[in-house]
C-alpha cells in the first residue's frame, strides 16, 4: 500500500519569522533555555581542558556550540579556532604531496577559515603539516598566545566515514593526543551519544581518554516554554498562557502504561529541533499583523513528524514553482531524487554535495538559494568550495518517507520501475520488455521536460532486451524446425555424450595434483568471496574445502580461509541434516530435546549436541506438516497432509492414530503440558480438540473465522486460540464451550502463555507483540511493534523479543522499553522462523527456508569494554556495566555485577570471587560476583587509574595512575597500605601493571634518544614493586622505526605494553607492527620480530610463556618471546577488540569489536571439525558441478 502523499498547504507565509526551524542557531541568534548548559559546559572547559559534549540527536549541540559557547568564551578572554568538521572531501591537485590523513587535511582546512587569504596556506602545504606543526605556525589573531581553544562539531563522522580505514583513525587520534598534550591548547569535542562506544579503541591516544563529559539532555518544559514564548515576544508577538502551555505539552506527550491499560501522559522533555519546526509552521500560519498566538493556532499544527515531512514537500515544490516561474524544464522528481541520493548516504547518514539538484549553472544557483532560504539544505564554505548538506538528521526519514508517497501519487508506472531497476544495481530481470515496452515508451512522450539519466538508460536497456527477446523467439522457432528432420542423429548423440561421460569420468580419477590445487584455488576464492554476501555458502565451501585436507593437514592460505569462514558463523548447533524445508519444529520441556518435521519423516535431536535420537518415517506419499512433544520427549504428536494424526511413542518405535483422521491437512498440532489433552488445527482454520487417550473429541469453532493458532494454559484448563479475526478467545478444552474473549487491535499470528498462566502474549499480523493480563483481560505494557519483522516471538518470562528478517537477521529487544539488547546477521540466509534458546537467552534456533534448523549465537548491540582472561574462564564487561562470564564449553552467564560508572579495566581474584574493575571516571571498584554487591571504592584524587589489579593472594590490590604513580591498598578495607612507586616526569604514554602486580612498566610518550656506545631509544622503564626499587631500562635500537618499509618512521610508537606472569619478560607492542620484548631485570633487548602488517593494538603473554598480539590487520599471532619465531597466525573476518588464550592453551578466544565473542581452536584437526559442524546444508548442485566437488 502506498503512503499517502503530503500536499504543499498555501498559506500566506510571514518573513519575520523568528524560530530557525529544522536548521542550527548561528553566532548572534539568542538562544533560549540553554542558559545553564552555557554556563556549566564553559566551566568544565576552563576547569578541564578538554571536553566532550555529548546528547542524543537532535538535542541542539551545533546550537549551544555556535550560539552561546563560542561568545562565552570570548568573553573569558579564549581564542576561538573556526569549527571543525573532520569529514570534507578534498580534490587535491594530482602533482601534489598526497595528504597524509583525510581527518587531519579536513581538520587544517576548518581552521584555516578564518585566516586572511594573504597568509593562509595552499593545500599542498596543508598537506605535510602535523596538527601541533600547523597550530605552531598559524597566525595569533588575538595577539594573546596560548590561549587557542579548538572546538570538533559533529566528531562521530571520524567514525563513521568510512569504517574500513582503521590506520587513517589511529593516525588522527594520535594527532589529536601530541596537540592537546600541550597545555596551552583547550578543546571541546561534540557528538552524538549513540557513538559513544565506537571511541573506546581511540581513547588511550587522548590526554585524559576524554574523562571529562557533558551530556546535553533534551529541553526541560520550562526550557521549551521559554524557547516558545521569547522569540515571539522579542518580534511583537505574544502567546497566551494557555496557549504557549498546550504547545509544549503537545511536544513533550508520550504513551503509557497504567492499571487500566494504555494512555497518553506528559514527558519531561521536548526535542529543539521538533519545536523549531512546530514553532516555525506555527508562526509561517499567522496572518499578516497577528499580534496573540492562541489555542486555537497551536492546536492546529498535528504531529511534528508530519509537519517535518509538511515542510519538506512544502518548500521543495516552492522553491521549484519560484524557479519555473523565470525559467522552465526544473522538474521536481529531480530534486527529491537529489536530497535522498545525494544528501542521504546509503548507510542513513548526512551527505555533503558540491553542487545542486541540476548539477550547476544559473538554475541550479537559483534552486539552492531557495533550498538554503528555506533551511532544508545548509551550506559551508571552504577554500572556496561550497558544500550542501541537510539541515539536520530529523529530515532523514521525513524526506525519504514523503519522497515515496510522492513518487506513487506523481509518477508514471516506468518511472518507479527505473527507480527499482537503478536501486538493485540494474539487473536485466528488471527490464520492461513486449508491451509493457511499449506503454513505457507511450507514457514516455507524456512526461514534461526531458527525462532525466536514470530513465533514458532504462528504456534504452529495457529496447535491448526486448530485442534479445525477439531474437531468441526467432531461433527457437527454427530449432524446432530443425528438430524434426535430425530425430535420427539425436541417437547418435545420445550415444557419443555417454562415451564422453565414460571417458570424463575415466580422467577424473587420474587427475593431476596440479588440477587438485585448482580445485582448492577455486574454492578458496568461492568461500572468501561469499564471505560478506552470503555467509551460508562460504561455510558450505569452506567444509567441502575441509574436505579435500590430506595426511599434510592445513596449508597456511587453506586455514587462513577456514578460520575467516568459522569466525564470521554464528552457528553452535545445527539440528541434524535436512536437504529441504522444515515444516515445523517443537522444544521439549525438560529443554533436553527438539522433534522436527520434514518431508515424511519426523525426527528426535539432541537440543545440546544437534545429534539424532530418533527418527520415524510415514510413508512417502505423506508429508509432515506439524509436531509437539510431551514433557519429556518419550511421546511426539505428528499431523499430516492427509488429515491424520498420530501418536509416536518414542521408547518403543511405534505410532498409533489419534482416532479418525480428519477431512482436511493437519495444520498444527498442541499437546497439553500434562500430556492428556490435544488440539489440532486443519488447513480450513477448524479446531478439533480431544483426550489423548482417546474418546469424546469436541469442535471448536469462531463463526467465520479462520483459525490461525492454538495454545493449551499451562495447567491445561483452557485453551486460547486465534484466527483472522481480532479476538483472542478461551474455550474449556474438555466441553468446548467458549469461556471469555479478548478484542485485540489486529488479528494475532502467533500466542504464548506465561509459565505462570496469569498473561499471554499474541504477535499480531503487522508484527505487534503485546502482552495480556488475563485476569483484567487489558495489556500489561503498551504494545512493541516492528513492522519491518518477518517473524516474531517472545522468550518465556515476557521480557524479551525476537524481531526476525527472511533475509538472514534477528534481533533481540527489550519488551517494554523497545531498545535492541543484541543481534546477529546471516547474509545470504533465508528464514521461516526464529524462537528463543529455552535455556540461554543469549542463542536462538532458526528455522531456514531449506536446510537443517540451526542454533545461533546473538551478540550484544554494543562491543564490550574489558576483558580479563582467568583459568578457564573469561570475564567480559559491557557497555551498561554488567559482567559477564564464559566458561571453556561457550555457555555464557550474566553476574549480578553492575558498575554504574562504566567500565574501562577489569581483573579477577585469585578465587574468582570478586572483580575489580577502572571505572570510566577513573577510580577502582572492588565487586562481589555472586552477590552483585560494590565492597570497595578506591579514588585517584586529582588523577586516575590506568591499570588496576589484585595481588597474587587477593589481600591487596595495586593501582597505577597516569602519572605512574603505584600504590598498594588494602582489599578488605580500601585503606591505601604504602606507594610503592612515586609520580614520575609528564610525558608518560602507558603505565603497565604485571599480571601479579609484582612490577610496574612506565612506556614515555616519544622515546629519548640516547648516543652511548651505541646508539638506543628510551622507551621506559621497568620497576620492581617488592621494595628493592629496582630499575630496568627499555631501549630500543636506533633504527627500530625503519624497521617496516611499507610504514617508515623516525622511531617507533609504542602502542600496548605486557608483562610475562612470572615477571622475568616486558613486551612492548608498536604502531610499525613490530613487537619488542626485553628482559625484565636488566631492560636488554631480546627479540624484536615484525609480526603485523598494522599497528597491534594488544599485546599478552600467555600462561605458558608464548607472547600473543593481535591487529588491525585481524590476526592473531603466536611467537615465541625469545627467538621472535611466528609459531601460528589465527585469522579472523572481523576486527578484534582483545584475545587470548583459553585456560587449556588449545583456543584463541576473541572479542570482536562489533561485540561478538569467537573462539578457534589451534590445532587443524579441531579446525575442521569446527567448520564442518557449522554448515547447515549440504551442497547445492550448482556448487558440486562449478567446484567440482563429485556429488
Amino acid at each position: 500500500m502506498g503512503l499517502p502523499a503530503v500536499t504543499s498547504e498555501v498559506t500566506a507565509v510571514r518573513t519575520d519569522n523568528p524560530y530557525v526551524g529544522p536548521t542550527s542557531f548561528t553566532a548572534g541568534d539568542p538562544l533560549y533555555g540553554r542558559t545553564r548548559a552555557r554556563d556549566e559546559l564553559l566551566d568544565l572547559v576552563v576547569a578541564e581542558r578538554i571536553v566532550l559534549l555529548y546528547s542524543p540527536s537532535g538535542a541542539g549541540k551545533t546550537s549551544l556550540l555556535q550560539a552561546a559557547l563560542i561568545g562565552a568564551l570570548e568573553d573569558a578572554k579564549f581564542e576561538v579556532l573556526p569549527i571543525v568538521r573532520v569529514t570534507h572531501t578534498v580534490e587535491t591537485d594530482p602533482r601534489l604531496v598526497a595528504p597524509r590523513n583525510r581527518y587531519l587535511l579536513s581538520t587544517l582546512l576548518s581552521l584555516e577559515e578564518n585566516v586572511p587569504p594573504h597568509l593562509q596556506r595552499s593545500i599542498g602545504e596543508l598537506a605535510g603539516l602535523s596538527l601541533s606543526e600547523y597550530l605552531r605556525l598559524r597566525p595569533d589573531l588575538d595577539g594573546r598566545p596560548g590561549n587557542e581553544v579548538l572546538i570538533f562539531d559533529q566528531f562521530e563522522e571520524v567514525l563513521t566515514a568510512d569504517p574500513t580505514d582503521e590506520d587513517a583513525k589511529r593516525e588522527f587520534f594520535a594527532e589529536l593526543g601530541e596537540t592537546l598534550r600541550d597545555r596551552q591548547h583547550w578543546a571541546v569535542f561534540a557528538m552524538r551519544e549513540d557513538f559513544l562506544a565506537a571511541l573506546d579503541p581511540y581513547l588511550r591516544y587522548v590526554p585524559t581518554r576524554f574523562r571529562t563529559r557533558y551530556r546535553l539532555d533534551l529541553l526541560t518544559a520550562d526550557q521549551a516554554l521559554e524557547a516558545v514564548v521569547e522569540p515571539a515576544r522579542e518580534a511583537g508577538v505574544t502567546f497566551t498562557d494557555d496557549a504557549a502551555h498546550q504547545l509544549v505539552d503537545e511536544l513533550r506527550r508520550v504513551r503509557v502504561q497504567r492499571p487500566t491499560g494504555t494512555t497518553e501522559a506528559l514527558g519531561a522533555y521536548v526535542e529543539p529541533v521538533q519545536l523549531q519546526v512546530a514553532c516555525h509552521r506555527l508562526w509561517s500560519r499567522l496572518p499578516a499583523g497577528a499580534t496573540q498566538i492562541t489555542e486555537a493556532e497551536g492546536s492546529a499544527l498535528g504531529d511534528v513528524g508530519e509537519s517535518l515531512a509538511w515542510y519538506y514537500a512544502h518548500s521543495v515544490s516552492q522553491a521549484v514553482d519560484d524557479v519555473n516561474g523565470t525559467r522552465t524544464g526544473v522538474r521536481e522528481g529531480d530534486v527529491r531524487d537529489w536530497f535522498e541520493e545525494r544528501l542521504i548516504t546509503p548507510q542513513g547518514l548526512r551527505g555533503q554535495v558540491l553542487e545542486g539538484p541540476l548539477g550547476g549553472g544559473e538554475e541550479d544557483r537559483a534552486l539552492l538559494d531557495r533550498l538554503l532560504g528555506a533551511h532544508l539544505v545548509r551550506a559551508e564554505t571552504r577554500r572556496q568550495a561550497t558544500w550542501y548538506e541537510l539541515a539536520h538528521d530529523s529530515f532523514i526519514e521525513p524526506v525519504m518517507r514523503d519522497n515515496a508517497a510522492w513518487r506513487m501519487s506523481h509518477l508514471m508506472d516506468f518511472q518507479r520501475a527505473a527507480l527499482l531497476w537503478d536501486a538493485e544495481k540494474r539487473p536485466d530481470r528488471l527490464l520492461l520488455v513486449g508491451p509493457a515496452l511499449a506503454q513505457a515508451d507511450a507514457d514516455a512522450e507524456r512526461v514534461p521536460g526531458p527525462l532525466n539519466a536514470r530513465e533514458t538508460e532504462f528504456l534504452v536497456a529495457s529496447r535491448q532486451a526486448d530485442e534479445r527477446q525477439q531474437r531468441d523467439l526467432r531461433n527457437a522457432v527454427r530449432m524446432r524446425r530443425l528438430a524434426q528432420g535430425l530425430a535420427a542423429a539425436g541417437v547418435v548423440a545420445v550415444v557419443l555424450l555417454v562415451t564422453t561421460a565414460v571417458l570424463y569420468l575415466g580422467a577424473r580419477t587420474a587427475r593431476s595434483e596440479a588440477e587438485a590445487q585448482e580445485r582448492q584455488q577455486s574454492l578458496l576464492v568461492g568461500t572468501l568471496r561469499n564471505l560478506e554476501w552470503d555467509l551460508e555458502t562460504s561455510v558450505v565451501l569452506a567444509g567441502a574445502l575441509a574436505g579435500m585436507v590430506g595426511d599434510e593437514g592445513l596449508e597456511p592460505n587453506m586455514r587462513d580461509v577456514v578460520s575467516m569462514a568459522v569466525s564470521a558463523s554464528p552457528t553452535e548447533v545445527v539440528i541434524g541434516d535436512h536437504e529441504g524445508p522444515v515444516n515445523s519444529a517443537a522444544i521439549s520441556q525438560d529443554l533436553t530435546s527438539v522433534v522436527t518435521g520434514y518431508s515424511n519423516l519426523v525426527q528426535l535431536w539432541s537440543w545440546e549436541t544437534g545429534e539424532l535420537l530418533a527418527r520415524y518415517e510415514v510413508p512417502p506419499d505423506v508429508v509432515v506438516n506439524a509436531v509437539d512433544l510431551d514433557a519429556d520427549a518419550s511421546t511426539v504428536l505428528i499431523g499430516l497432509d492427509d488429515g491424520s494424526v498420530l501418536l509416536w511413542d518414542v521408547p518403543s518405535g511405534e505410532a498409533l492414530p489419534w482416532g479418525d483422521g480428519l477431512d482436511d491437512a493437519v495444520w498444527q498440532v498442541a499437546l497439553s503440558s500434562q500430556g492428556d489433552r490435544i488440539a489440532v488445527l486443519d488447513a480450513g482454520g477448524r479446531y478439533t480438540v480431544g483426550p489423548r487417550a482417546g474418546g469424546e473429541r469436541v469442535a471448536v469453532a469462531d463463526p467465520g473465522t479462520t483459525g490461525y493458532g492454538a495454545a493449551f494454559s499451562p495447567d491445561g484448563s483452557a485453551l486460547a486460540t486465534i484466527s483472522d479475526d481480532v479476538d483472542l478467545v478461551f474455550w474449556d478444552p474438555v466441553t468446548g464451550a467458549e469461556r471469555g474473549r479478548i478484542v485485540m487491535a489486529e488479528p494475532a499470528v502467533n500466542l504464548t502463555y506465561s509459565e505462570d498462566g496469569t498473561s499471554l502474549a499474541t504477535v499480531g499480523a503487522y508484527g505487534t507483540v503485546t502482552i495480556w493480563d488475563l485476569a483484567s483481560g487489558t495489556p500489561l505494557h503498551p504494545p512493541n511493534e516492528d513492522t519491518e519483522a518477518d517473524y516474531r516471538a517472545v522468550n518465556r518470562d515476557f521480557t524479551r523479543v525476537i524481531s526476525m528478517a527472511a533475509w538472514g537477521e534477528v534481533r533481540v529487544q527489550d519488551l517494554r522499553s523497545g531498545i535492541q539488547l543484541a543481534d546477529v546477521f546471516v547474509p545470504g540466509a533465508d528464514l521461516v522462523a526464529a524462537v528463543f534458546d529455552p535455556v540461554d537467552e543469549t542463542r536462538v534456533l532458526v528455522l531456514p527456508a531449506t536446510g537443517s534448523p540451526a542454533v545461533w549465537r546473538t551478540e550484544p548491540a554494543e562491543p564490550v569494554r574489558a576483558v580479563a582472561y582467568e583459568g578457564d574462564l573469561i570475564y567480559s564487561a559491557r557497555t551498561d556495566g554488567s559482567v559477564q562470564v564464559v566458561d571453556a564449553s561457550g555457555r555464557r552467564r550474566t553476574t549480578p555485577v553492575v558498575a554504574a560508572d562504566g567500565v574501562d579495566g577489569i581483573d579477577v581474584d585469585p578465587d574468582g570471587r570478586r572483580v575489580l574493575v577502572q571505572t570510566d571516571l577513573g577510580d577502582a571498584h572492588v565487586w562481589d560476583l555472586e552477590t552483585g554487591e560494590q565492597l570497595l571504592a578506591l579514588s585517584a584524587g586529582d588523577g586516575w587509574f590506568v591499570d588496576a589489579r589484585f595481588s597474587a593472594d587477593g589481600r591487596s590490590v595495586v593501582t597505577g595512575d597516569e602519572q605512574g604513580r603505584v600504590a598498594r591498598w588494602d582489599a578488605s578495607t580500601g585503606y591505601e597500605i604504602e606507594e610503592l612507586a612515586p609520580a614520575q616526569a609528564e610525558g608518560l604514554s602507558f603505565v603497565g601493571l604485571s599480571p601479579e602486580a609484582t612490577h610496574v612498566v612506565l612506556v614515555y610518550s616519544t622515546p629519548v634518544r640516547v648516543d652511548d656506545d651505541a646508539p638506543t631509544l628510551v622507551a621506559g622503564v621497568v620497576i620492581a614493586l617488592d621494595g628493592t626499587e629496582q630499575t630496568a631500562t627499555l631501549r630500543f635500537p636506533a633504527d627500530a622505526g625503519e624497521r617496516r618499509v611499507d610504514q617508515p618512521a623516525a622511531q617507533p610508537v609504542v602502542s600496548a605494553v605486557a608483562m610475562s606472569e612470572d615477571g622475568t619478560h616486558v613486551a612492548l607492542a608498536t604502531e610499525q607492527g613490530a613487537a619488542a620484548v626485553f628482559d625484565a631485570d636488566d631492560g636488554a633487548l631480546v627479540s624484536m620480530p615484525n609480526l603485523h602488517t598494522q599497528p597491534i593494538d594488544g599485546i599478552t603473554f600467555t600462561r605458558d610463556g608464548r607472547l600473543l598480539t593481535f591487529a588491525a590487520d585481524r590476526q592473531v599471532v603466536l611467537s615465541e618471546p625469545e627467538s621472535g619465531e611466528t609459531l601460528r597466525t589465527v585469522v579472523f573476518n572481523s576486527y578484534l577488540q582483545t584475545a587470548g588464550l583459553t585456560g587449556d592453551g588449545q583456543r584463541v578466544a576473541a572479542y570482536m569489536l562489533n561485540g561478538s565473542f569467537v573462539s578457534l581452536p589451534l590445532d587443524d584437526a579441531s579446525l575442521l571439525d569446527l567448520v564442518r559442524s557449522k554448515a547447515t546444508r549440504a551442497p547445492t548442485e550448482t556448487e558440486c558441478r562449478v567446484y567440482q566437488l563429485g556429488c
